[in-house]
């Protein structure tokens, strides 16, 4: 391991130490907003829950350019991300999400049909023989273990994907907004094969 590795990493930790931090807060909150159930409670909750994500996505695409630069042993900052990104927030932002859109909806339907294939026999479970729906879930799981591992080896696929258009994104935007080029480390040979 080298300090490139340790760069990385504490970066990494700090945004997901963050991320927990919110969701912490939100659910401390939220948990007051929504006591009593009253739907107008709960929308609220879901509104600030998906405001502050929103939030910090943008936070994490405006401090994102530091990983391009760890990967490439270059010195540079938080606050060299947070300038050479200035005014390009929103829109770092909306490529990442059309980017990632067809992935997530993919994700989705995954799951979807995963629960549309669980959740009858799980009902059926609960209610006809009386097990509790820890049971049932676990029964389900067993009676269709195929399909469940098939859903799962092609969420996995999809998750990989999704992150490597990220790495993308965020790796393109970094080139195009710092304007930074690899520097040559080796001889180029010409078309006549003599070294430049």
């Amino acid at each position: 391991w080298h300090r490139r590795h340790w760069r990385f990493i504490s970066y990494v930790m700090g945004i997901i130490g963050l991320s927990f931090l919110l969701v912490y807060f939100i659910s401390v909150g939220g948990s007051g907003i929504a006591e009593g159930g009253a739907p107008a409670r709960i929308l609220l909750l879901i509104l600030m829950a998906m405001a502050v994500g929103l939030g910090l996505v943008y936070l994490m695409m405006r401090i994102s350019f530091v990983f391009p630069t760890i990967a490439v042993d270059e010195e540079y900052s938080l606050a060299n991300s947070w300038a050479h990104t200035r005014g390009q927030g929103f829109r770092l932002l909306g490529t990442l999400f059309i980017t990632a859109l067809p992935v997530l909806l993919a994700i989705w339907a995954v799951g979807s049909a995963l629960g549309v294939l669980l959740l009858p026999e799980i009902a059926a479970s609960t209610q006809d023989a009386g097990m509790s729906p820890e049971e049932a879930l676990r029964q389900a799981l067993q009676d269709n273990t195929g399909a469940f591992a098939l859903a799962q080896l092609v969420l996995a696929v999809l998750n990989y994907i999704l992150a490597a258009l990220m790495v993308s994104v965020v790796s393109i935007a970094f080139s195009l907004c710092t304007g930074w080029v690899p520097a040559l480390t080796r001889h180029i040979e010409d078309d006549s094969g003599e070294k430049s």
